[in-house]
């Protein structure tokens, strides 16, 4: 517990750092500006009330000069995020429409490819249907190991550059599927803040998959 001698130390420091005027400070304190004044110069000593009250007094200053800043999520200067509700909702309408158009372009039906039937070989004149059949020379025989036909692969995700908030982007993910999210996690078009989002809901989603 401090002594007397320092908590008027204490008082003395606040007064001399500015805290309040001598005719304020006394008012706080109970007393009169001539017994602040003799207690900070030494000449009187305060009685056991007002050590208390002093005491009592710093103690509420020393809390009231704390203070806590919340955090402020920084928006990116080239393209700030919405300011008020009515373009809050604005954005999330036109980010709406454009997840529609991405999930009508990956449920578009692809054209199916197309292999020449075997030509038939050609039966010996005058034979009959169970004759067997001969190729001749220069005739097109089916291939027996067909290649591959190259099927282009599919077009990656991607978020709209829209989505510039770690809010807007998240909207847009909780309605897009699993498969679209893996696509938009390998696209390098994305930025860091939409990759670490796209990552952290292709995580959330096996884990509660199991996967």
């Amino acid at each position: 517990m401090p002594t007397e001698k320092e908590i008027v130390d204490q008082l003395r420091g606040f007064y001399e750092g500015g805290g309040m005027r001598q005719k304020d400070l006394a008012a706080a304190l109970g007393l009169s500006p001539q017994q602040l004044a003799e207690i900070l110069a030494s000449r009187n000593r305060p009685t056991a009330a007002q050590i208390l009250r002093i005491q009592e007094f710093l103690k509420e200053k020393t809390m009231s000069s704390i203070r806590v800043d919340p955090p402020v999520m920084r928006q990116a200067a080239s393209n700030p995020g919405p300011k008020t509700l009515l373009e809050a909702r604005d954005r999330i309408a036109d980010l709406e429409a454009q997840l529609l158009q991405l999930r009508g372009s990956a449920t578009a039906p692809k054209a199916a490819s197309t292999v020449p039937a075997p030509t038939m070989k050609p039966k010996l004149a005058g034979s009959g249907a169970d004759a067997p059949t001969i190729a001749t020379p220069g005739s097109v025989q089916p291939n027996k190991n067909q290649m591959a036909v190259n099927v282009p692969a599919p077009e990656k995700k991607s978020l709209p550059t829209t989505a510039n908030t770690p809010v807007l982007v998240q909207l847009i993910l909780d309605k897009t599927v699993f498969g679209d999210l893996l696509s938009m996690l390998d696209n390098p078009v994305h930025s860091s803040m939409q990759r670490a989002c796209i990552y952290a809901e292709v995580k959330k989603r096996r884990a509660l998959e199991g996967v």
